[in-house]
């Protein structure tokens, strides 16, 4: 997993003692809604798998499924880029105005 990689080297589980991570997953359009949705909760929970494996407590990850409604900006929701995972690190210490 090159994402493994990335995350050991930059903000392994013990450099972010307290973050809780989103890990949120997208999908392009073709297929039903609920396909869409489906597969784009698939891509999120691997990727959520691979962080446990990582060293991060599961209950220190959500999930969050899109579907097809959260394209790239500047893309069709048919292109296959929107086929993707997204992890953001919420964090007591590092606040960002992004997360939820």
């Amino acid at each position: 997993w090159g994402v493994g990689v990335a995350f050991d080297q930059e903000a392994g589980a013990e450099a972010l003692p307290d973050a809780r991570f989103l890990v949120e997953g997208h999908a392009d359009a073709p297929g039903s809604h609920f396909a869409n949705l489906a597969m784009s909760h698939a891509r999120a929970a691997q990727i959520s798998e691979a962080l446990v494996e990582l060293g991060v407590p599961r209950e220190r990850i959500d999930v969050q499924a899109y579907g097809e409604y959260r394209p790239l900006p500047g893309l069709p929701k048919q292109d296959p880029a929107n086929r993707r995972v997204e992890i953001r690190v919420r964090s007591p210490r590092c606040p960002s105005k992004d997360a939820p």
